[in-house]
Order: C-alpha cells, then structure tokens, then sequence
C-alpha cells in the first residue's frame, strides 16, 4: 500500500470530521501516521472581551483625567478582541484619547505605550500631572503590559513590574490527534488507542496577523490508533494542554501522511 495523504481542514482550536469515505488499513499489517503539513493564520487572541478558551476579559483600560484635582472620573477604553503587539495597543488607546481631544498642546496623546526591547518589559508615559491609570480591576491590560495590581498616579514613566504576558503564557502550540498512539506528553506516555496523542509541536514564528505554515521536511510518525480511519479529532493546544484561544473566522490547515510502517 502506498503512503496516502489525507487533508483535514476547520476553524478554531478543535477540529472533528467524520470522513464519507472512511480509510480502511489491512489488519495483517501496521500502519503509521506523521504530519507533514500545518498552517493557520496566527489570530491567537491575547485580548479578548469575553472568557474565551483559557484567556479571561482583559481588554479594558482605565483612566481618570482629573485624579489630582479630586474624585475625579474614570474613564474607560475598550479594545476590540483581537490579537495585538504593544505598538497596536497603544495606538489604539492613543486614538481613542485623541477623538476625545484629551491631547497635550502638541496634539500628541496623553498617554503613551511602549515596549522595551532590552528588558522585555513595557513602560506607560504619562503627560499629565493629574491623570491616573486604573490597573486593580481583573478585566484590565495589567497582566498582559506586566503591570501588579495598582494605580499608577502623576505625569511620570512607569516602568512594567515584570516582563509583558503578551503571548498569553503561550510557550508552545501543539498538535493533537486522534490517529495516532503512543506519544510522550510531560513525561508520560499513553497507549490508549481512543487517546488524542501529540503529533508535533511548534512556537509562533509570525507577528500576530501574519500567516504561519510549516512544512515537516523528516515528519515524525505514531503508530496509528485504529485500521479504520472514519472520525477524526485534531486539537491546536499550548504546552499545558490548554485550547488555544484562536479566531473562528480563520482556517487551519491539516496534512498527515499514512504509511506502512518499517
């Protein structure tokens, strides 16, 4: 039997395809599978405004123009779910600050947002004494921008507390599926035959928008689960095991290679 190829497509993290024409494998011998093929649109959310996946709303950023002056009122700017560089981040509070005309005598925007390279940390420039940044609600950029629980007060630069999260503790992205057996995953192995194995792992190579796909010149091959291939599951997850919180609205592109084992 020559090596086949079989091609499974969808949307979002979790993939489930019954085949109308199911791949019958000859019982008297054994058969592998490795992936040769996988591309997707890196659309993996980092601001979400709902609980999508594992990621919690965190797309809110909060503001008082007059804290120095009193009470004062915050202010909110609500950044559209997506998946986000610091840059975008802070030109799209920074545009949202300018159509309410809450801009320095130049023009230019309050409130600025900007990564540094060297310490992998981000820094907020406030240009104005009496303005305050809300970071103590859940539902704030705080985590994301590398910020702990605060306020910060007072026309200064604010340097992040750790490192910005903007990968949303993605380390990895992985790929399961339910064609193979027999895969380690954080150093144990399964040799359940209904058990989703990992099939290959990979990291964001992309910036966040931009097309990803890879091309497995030696694939790596599991014994398959079953002789009979009629339902199959593939997941995208991150290195806990976690559904990858990806866009519904873009493809993912599967192709797996069924061989003879030798």
């Amino acid at each position: 039997m020559p090596t086949l190829s079989l091609e499974i497509s969808g949307r979002g993290p979790v993939i489930r395809q019954i085949l109308t024409d199911p791949i019958r494998l000859p019982v008297t011998e054994t058969y592998e599978i490795g992936l040769k093929f996988f591309s997707f649109n890196n659309s993996i959310f980092n601001i979400v405004d709902s609980k999508t996946g594992f990621v919690e709303k965190n797309n809110v950023f909060r503001y008082n123009l007059n804290a120095g002056l009193g009470p004062g009122i915050i202010q909110t700017v609500e950044i559209p779910q997506g998946a986000y560089e610091i840059t975008a981040i802070s030109e799209y509070i920074e545009s949202v600050l300018k159509a309410r005309s809450q801009v320095d005598a130049d023009g230019g925007s309050l409130i600025k947002i900007i990564g540094n390279p060297n310490t992998l940390k981000s820094e907020i420039l406030v240009d104005n004494v009496d303005i305050s940044i809300d970071f103590t609600a859940n539902d704030s950029l705080r985590n994301l921008l590398g910020f702990d629980s605060q306020v910060l007060q007072g026309s200064l630069t604010y340097d992040s507390d750790r490192q910005v999260n903007i990968k949303n503790d993605i380390e990895s992205i992985r790929i399961q599926t339910s064609l193979v057996q027999g895969s380690y995953t954080s150093g144990s192995v399964s040799n359940s035959i209904n058990a989703d194995q990992v099939i290959y792992s990979t990291i964001r190579t992309v910036p966040p928008g931009f097309f990803q796909s890879e091309r497995a010149a030696n694939p790596v091959y599991l014994k398959a689960s079953s002789s009979e291939i009629k339902n199959v599951t593939v997941r995208l997850i991150d290195q806990l095991g976690r559904d990858i919180p990806l866009s519904m609205t873009e493809t993912v592109n599967y192709t797996f290679l069924i061989r003879k084992s030798k």
